[in-house]
């Protein structure tokens, strides 16, 4: 799909010239939406009955909660800055290898959950998509790296290294006011999430 489809021009000496338009990212842009609706909804529901509760999921069997935790945020500045950061990588990838983005977004979903629910972590309660963002980021760094030979290349994969790395060593998030703790296993295993993705996948086919 796609905003609209100009044809290809021929340049002067022969060339042919790509005027195609931006394309339209359906399954970004539906997660995008729905994440903004819900951010809409009071706080007390989002936090009541959406996030990852490990009480709640255990106990009470709310075992939604396993994935609508990865879909709703803390706080107003949480979910901005996580949404933008989502919809630019989301986006790339879909319009790039639009055959990824489905098996990304289950296998993150999945890896996670099965992670926040496992004996490896202690943590009580999680809400936010950076987890699922990260899978797509470092998808995205991949592909414009096979893009882009050289320095320019590597500059994206090199700037997502940095900010991991600073906030590990911090603990606090570079852009964000979480209202919680950061919880960066989950930025940790969305690259790993990522990595599998582009190690399994087939090569592009030009």
């Amino acid at each position: 799909m796609q905003l609209y489809t100009a044809k290809s021009t021929v340049a002067p000496g022969g060339d042919c010239v790509d005027n195609s338009a931006l394309r339209v990212a359906p399954i970004t842009l539906s997660i995008l939406l729905l994440c903004s609706f819900v951010q809409l909804l009071p706080s007390v529901f989002i936090v009541d009955l959406l996030c990852f509760d490990y009480y709640a999921i255990t106990e009470e069997y709310e075992i939604w909660r396993l994935a609508t935790g990865h879909f709703v945020h803390s706080s107003f500045d949480h979910a901005f800055w996580d949404l933008v950061g989502f919809s630019a990588c989301a986006w790339y990838v879909e319009s790039k290898r639009s055959n990824l983005v489905v098996p990304t977004l289950l296998l993150s979903v999945t890896t996670l959950s099965i992670f926040l629910i496992s004996p490896l972590t202690s943590i009580e309660k999680y809400s936010g998509i950076s987890g699922i963002l990260y899978a797509y980021l470092v998808i995205a760094c991949w592909i414009w790296l096979t893009d882009n030979r050289g320095l320019k290349g590597w500059i994206p994969l090199l700037i997502v290294i940095g900010k991991t790395l600073l906030e590990i060593a911090t603990a606090s998030n570079v852009f964000a006011n979480q209202g919680w703790e950061l919880f960066y296993p989950a930025h940790l295993l969305g690259l790993m999430t990522g990595t599998i993705i582009m190690m399994t996948s087939k090569p592009r086919a030009d």
